[in-house]
């Protein structure tokens, strides 16, 4: 029998973080090995520079800066360095047996092995198609996804990216690593969604496009859709069918309730505390709705149904 590979394929700022300790560290279903996102997969699609494969190094040793030890590179169930994997020889057969390997570590508590690298999210059908053939002769490859109401999560990346702006302008030193043009960088999260809202978006936020391409891969047997809001609101059997396992424990959401800057600080989630600096106001919410109602509807169209949670 085939060990399972549960893919996640994102979304960020939409309790992935929370939904990785539901399933690691809580209920002990799948292990991620040395961290829980190192976007191998999406490093050997692009074949990008060296800068991101040094990336996945630094990912491997900074690893528990922020994660419970059980999850992190010096976890009891993490026995092997896997320097084949951290290195810029990046291949898929490296990927393979480096889950392979982590498998054998874990078999005997854990049922699953796992990427919890967001940026699966936006892997391409060829990509996928063309890696597909290899990774199914060794693994059962489950894939599952989280999606949370569009406009909150767009507020979320938009309070980071903002934040994160002004804290560049002040060092010159890393200014110079990013691309951007700081004559035209909104000064306030508002600006920014604004300027999103009224443009392209960025790929995250397609559910629809997210969701279709990765039904059509793996097929949507093995395909599963969480809704944030529902999930974190108890329904969580859809997710226990899908896995075949149960999940007595569903780990702390400061996204769910939604309370923006009030949230609390729970230990491990400070990614998710950091995150909304402001609030966003019910006419902002609606202004935006007025805008993107595309992107709900599209889900829709690909999901089936509207969740209850979302536009409001």
């Amino acid at each position: 029998m085939k060990p399972v590979l549960l893919l996640n394929a994102g979304v960020a700022f939409s309790a992935t973080s929370p939904l990785h300790y539901t399933l690691g560290w809580d209920n002990k279903y799948a292990h991620t090995g040395h961290c829980k996102e190192h976007h191998y997969l999406h490093i050997l699609e692009s074949d990008d520079s060296h800068t991101k494969r040094e990336f996945l190094n630094e990912k491997r040793q900074k690893a528990n800066d922020k994660k419970p030890v059980i999850l992190g590179p010096d976890s009891e169930y993490v026995k092997f360095k896997g320097d084949y994997f951290f290195n810029p020889d990046n291949s898929i057969e490296n990927y393979i047996k480096y889950y392979l390997e982590h498998y054998e570590n874990i078999k005997d508590d854990y049922k699953a092995v796992a990427d919890f690298s967001n940026s699966n999210a936006i892997l391409s059908e060829e990509f996928m198609n063309s890696i597909k053939p290899k990774l199914l002769e060794h693994f059962d490859v489950k894939v599952i996804m989280v999606f949370r109401d569009p406009i909150r999560r767009l507020w979320s990346v938009s309070n980071v990216i903002v934040n994160n702006w002004k804290t560049l302008r002040k060092n010159k030193e890393k200014r110079k690593y990013a691309n951007a043009n700081w004559d035209v960088q909104p000064e306030n999260v508002t600006d920014y969604v604004k300027m999103c809202v009224g443009g392209k978006l960025e790929p995250n936020a397609y559910y629809h496009d997210i969701l279709r391409r990765h039904r059509n891969v793996w097929g949507k047997e093995n395909v599963h859709p969480i809704i944030m809001e529902e999930f974190w609101a108890g329904d969580t059997q859809p997710l226990e069918d899908f896995l075949d396992f149960p999940l007595p424990k569903i780990h702390e959401n400061v996204y769910y309730p939604d309370m923006g800057s009030k949230a609390p600080h729970y230990d491990y989630l400070k990614d998710q505390w950091q995150s909304d600096t402001e609030d966003i106001t019910k006419e902002f919410y609606d202004y935006c709705l007025g805008k993107i109602q595309y992107i709900y509807n599209e889900f829709v169209w690909e999901y089936g149904r509207m969740p209850e949670a979302w536009m409001r």
